[in-house]
């Protein structure tokens, strides 16, 4: 064929008017298919390196309820092997029962009656049994670490409490009939956890906080960057952005470094070092968020279009400035990349690679060049620590020199430039001036640290855990976030998750809580109550006591266990009835038992989403069990493989998804249930020879069973909403930091406590209080989480709006935390020179400000509508402004005074709270509305 032939019919095509044809759609499916395989890609070894631990342990435990010889020798409860390590990620303790329920009802039996199950010894095991669960579900909800073994207690509760009811006489044994397995359970967990790729928790601290480290020095090089830059549209940093990138991977780091404490260590460093280590870059926090607020007082001005003489002033002044401090900043950024690098030698076992990580526990015989290099390069070890250890007095030097040319330049600047005439301005430079100074001491003392223990710390050695950290661990009612799941997954409201706050769902109203202190007759404090007076005699403090039991009585806790105990033993009826004994027993309606008390928990606003997910777990679990089953057909070693891939697929689908795992944990439970019970039927521990289709759905329906009543007994007396518990939470929240700011301010209104340096211990009380709020807010982020997921029933839930609050009140609890962070360096003098300066302005505006918080915190609380009149925080604000505008001027003695730096960062920080404050009040007036006195008179005309 000819060219020109060839090309003929390809122009005719091309003249040719195109004809609809599916064509267009096949090619659609054909690039999505080539897409989608495309991006398919194997995970990395570390995202699996979980998931194999779990499968394994999982497996493990079920070969030995396979084994014969192991089923002989652990018991009939061999199952609860695998049940157990469902629950054991990692390791746990577990809860153990005592024998005398049964001694009481082998007591309470007719002997002349062969047949166990009497009305009597019913009696008595329901009575044990409701005590028993009643007790458990208490401790467990009040206090976060026995959440584990109280789960555990569960579980042998149900089946020696039920199994009790069919086994006449004594027999003490049957309570180690079930405590073994859960005890080989808990051996399985703890060797694979620690002999199967085990996780170094000094490895994982010094991941966290380098990666920290790392973040800090990188936002400190963008935001003192944009500071200089005349520009207004530098770096885009708003409030709620500055706190999710200093706030990042802070709480992780702390439970890191609690895992480090309670561990034996082999390193270098030991658990002093860490929590040095902790302290310092917690130190590195208030600065940097200070610089950062630094950069966004600065694009305000620029972008402020009514102060133009301002921003010139400020232009000129920062292009005069930017020669002084730019070496200062530079070399703080490059000494916390050399302290980086210094540190990486600390960070315990070097991170493996794939190939080393599979052949572990063998030597990594592929990693010789590492040693070689380690051999050359330590007789130059010391000369290259002796050349580092200059840098944190070349800081220091650099520092002194630095401030004094500051001094020296900040004045005639000043003048020469008219920032005295615009204070905004001045205290803005204060205000980087401090922080940028507090910044450079902080990485002084980390570079010190740094050096001290490359002197100190030359070789690796063990360590153990101090009797501080032990009982800190065993004593203290704070759960560990670390503990149960990953801080980062709001998701992750399975059986494992605890409140982090003192208070529970439901308990936020706590009339005790927002009262103020009296002091009685006796000389002891009480809360203030309305009501009555403080109790004075015998007789008032004995009503007094039972007035508290009461209370507690009534408390969320003590009704969750009476809601769980009746529960419970409304289920376990058939067990101790003569009639249903048997048959109940034969379907094993112990699990109903063990799955309500397991997933019965408070209704939040993932209520629905997690019943739904639950009983599609269960489900998912017995189809996958009939699946897996007819894949091995009987076969114990098949089984056993078999379960290793899909528990090894479904402990990955859970640990990368949080959306899931409510529905991995319920089909991981069933699957097993339904492989293990097929089993046993097949080689006869059971009698009966029931196909597998009959046994899951059996198990199925014990499960449902127990998820549609703990749902169902979840919502009595009434379904606790996310959204309801948001707003009180919030409320909470911003009476927490009215309390905090009260405190603060209270140094410049009365010139005695003026006088007064804060103590040790009220430096630590404030700490505690902060942390505190950082604690509450993330439960308010949960609860804002949960509420997406509750229906719109009543009307649309106005998201927007309480995610702004909630913004906004995180803002205001790190600027409240900053604010006394800057009072530690205002010194007593200057302090009650400013507390007798227009004291009575001062008071005014003060008192505005905490009125508007009561306030807010107060309609919040009570979905009250705000007052008609108002004075708001920015009017006050303004008023005072003007007033003290008029009465101060600056001279150069008090632009180099030591407090006028921390003078002006705090009242750059307290502008920029009140400024929050007056859009939270904006914000919530449109939540709760505002008196209309117009509307009355409008109604009687």
């Amino acid at each position: 064929m000819s060219k020109r032939e060839d090309d003929t019919p390809l122009q005719n095509t091309q003249s040719l008017p195109r004809e609809p044809s599916p064509t267009p759609r096949r090619s659609k499916i054909k690039q999505f298919m080539h897409d989608w395989v495309a991006n398919i890609k194997i995970p990395p070894f570390e995202t699996w390196r979980k998931p194999v631990k779990q499968a394994l342990a999982m497996m493990i435990a079920s070969i030995m309820t396979l084994s014969d010889n192991c089923r002989h020798s652990i018991g009939q409860g061999s199952l609860l092997c695998a049940i157990v390590i469902v629950f054991f990620f990692p390791a746990r303790t577990f809860g153990v029962v005592f024998e005398v329920s049964n001694f009481c009802a082998n007591l309470a039996r007719d002997p002349n009656i062969p047949y166990p199950v009497q009305p009597k010894s019913s009696g008595v095991l329901i009575v044990f049994l409701f005590i028993g669960v009643y007790v458990m579900t208490v401790i467990r909800f009040s206090v976060p670490r026995a959440n584990f073994a109280c789960i555990h207690a569960a579980i042998i509760f149900a089946f020696t409490l039920t199994d009790s009811s069919l086994t006449p006489g004594f027999h003490p044994s049957l309570v180690w009939q079930f405590l073994i397995p859960v005890t080989v359970g808990a051996g399985i967990s703890l060797a694979v956890s620690a002999l199967i790729w085990p996780d170094d928790s000094m490895t994982n601290y010094m991941n966290v906080f380098l990666k920290g480290l790392e973040g800090h020095n990188t936002f400190f090089k963008e935001h003192s960057e944009a500071f200089f830059t005349v520009s207004p549209a530098s770096v885009a940093t708003t409030l709620p952005s500055l706190h999710d990138r200093l706030q990042g991977c802070m709480l992780t780091l702390i439970d890191c470094k609690r895992a480090v404490h309670r561990d034996i260590l082999y390193s270098r460093l030991n658990g002093s070092d860490i929590s040095k280590l902790t302290k310092l870059i917690k130190e590195l926090r208030p600065p940097l968020h200070g610089i950062g607020l630094s950069q966004i007082i600065k694009r305000e001005i620029l972008q402020d279009e009514s102060a133009q003489m301002e921003q010139d002033a400020l232009k000129g002044a920062i292009e005069e400035l930017v020669k002084v401090f730019q070496p200062l900043t530079e070399a703080c950024y490059n000494a916390t990349e050399e302290a980086i690098e210094r540190l990486r030698p600390f960070h315990g076992n070097r991170p493996r690679s794939i190939l080393n990580s599979i052949l572990w526990p063998f030597p990594r015989i592929f990693d010789v060049h590492h040693y070689i290099k380690k051999l050359m390069g330590a007789s130059t070890n010391n000369d290259f620590i002796e050349e580092k250890r200059t840098t944190s007095r070349s800081l220091k030097e650099l520092l002194i020199q630095m401030a004094a040319e500051a001094d020296n330049t900040m004045w005639p600047l000043a003048v020469q430039h008219s920032l005295n005439h615009h204070e905004r301005s001045l205290h803005l430079f204060g205000q980087y001036r401090y922080q940028l100074r507090h910044y450079t001491q902080r990485i002084v003392s980390l570079l010190e640290f740094v050096e001290e223990i490359e002197q100190k710390r030359t070789r690796r050695r063990f360590w153990f855990p101090t009797i501080k950290a032990l009982k800190k661990r065993f004593f203290s009612n704070k759960p560990n976030e670390s503990e149960h799941h990953q801080p980062e997954d709001p998701l992750d409201l399975t059986l494992v998750r605890t409140n982090t706050r003192r208070e529970a769902l439901g308990d936020l109203e706590n009339p005790a809580e927002q009262a103020s202190y009296v002091l009685s007759s006796s000389g002891k404090l009480y809360y203030r109550d309305p009501d009555v007076d403080p109790p004075a005699s015998r007789r008032e403090r004995f009503w007094y006591t039972v007035h508290k039991m009461i209370l507690w009585a009534v408390s969320s806790n003590s009704m969750m266990g009476l809601k769980t105990a009746a529960g419970t033993v409304l289920m376990a009826l058939p067990f101790y009835i003569a009639n249903s004994a048997a048959w109940y027993m034969e379907w094993r309606g112990n699990w109903a038992l063990i799955i309500l008390q397991i997933w019965l928990s408070r209704a939040s606003g993932m209520f629905i989403y997690a019943t739904v997910m639950r009983l599609l777990g269960t489900v998912a679990g017995g189809v996958l069990g009939i699946v897996v089953w007819e894949i091995a057909q009987g076969n114990p070693y098949g089984l056993a493989v078999v379960l290793f891939v899909a528990y090894a697929i479904l402990y990955y689908i859970l640990m990368t998804n949080p959306n899931t795992r409510m529905f991995c944990i319920l089909t991981v439970v069933t699957l097993t249930l339904v492989a293990i019970y097929t089993y046993n039927y097949k080689v006869g521990v059971f009698p009966g020879n029931s196909p597998v289709w009959t046994i899951a759905g059996k198990r199925i329906l014990l499960v449902c069973i127990g998820v549609v009543a703990a749902a169902i007994l979840s919502i009595i007396p009434r379904p606790i909403m996310a959204r309801v518990e948001l707003r009180k939470s919030l409320a909470h929240t911003v009476r927490d930091v009215g309390r905090l700011y009260g405190i603060l301010t209270s140094q410049f209104l009365v010139p005695e406590i003026a006088m007064l340096n804060p103590t040790k211990e009220q430096k630590k009380g404030f700490r505690r209080l902060t942390l505190d709020l950082r604690r509450q807010i993330a439960e308010e982020r949960t609860y804002m989480h949960l509420s997406s997921y509750e229906p719109p029933l009543r009307g649309r839930f106005p998201a927007e709006r309480y995610k702004a609050v909630l913004e906004t009140v995180d803002s205001m609890a790190d600027l409240v935390a900053g604010m006394g962070y800057i009072l530690e360096d205002i010194r007593p003098s200057w302090r009650q020179q400013m507390a007798n300066t227009l004291q009575r302005e001062r008071l005014d505006y003060i008192a505005s400000i905490m009125t508007t918080m009561k306030l807010i915190a107060t309609t919040l609380s009570a979905k009250m509508a705000l007052p008609p009149y108002l004075i708001g925080p920015g009017d006050a604000r303004d008023r005072f402004l003007q007033s003290l505008n008029h009465r101060l001027e600056f001279s150069s003695e008090d632009i180099t005074h030591p407090s006028f730096l921390s003078y002006s960062a705090y009242i750059v920080t307290s502008s920029a709270f009140v400024k929050e404050l007056q859009y939270l009040l904006e914000t919530v007036e449109d939540l709760v509305g505002v008196e209309d006195p117009q509307e009355w008179l409008r109604k009687h005309m």
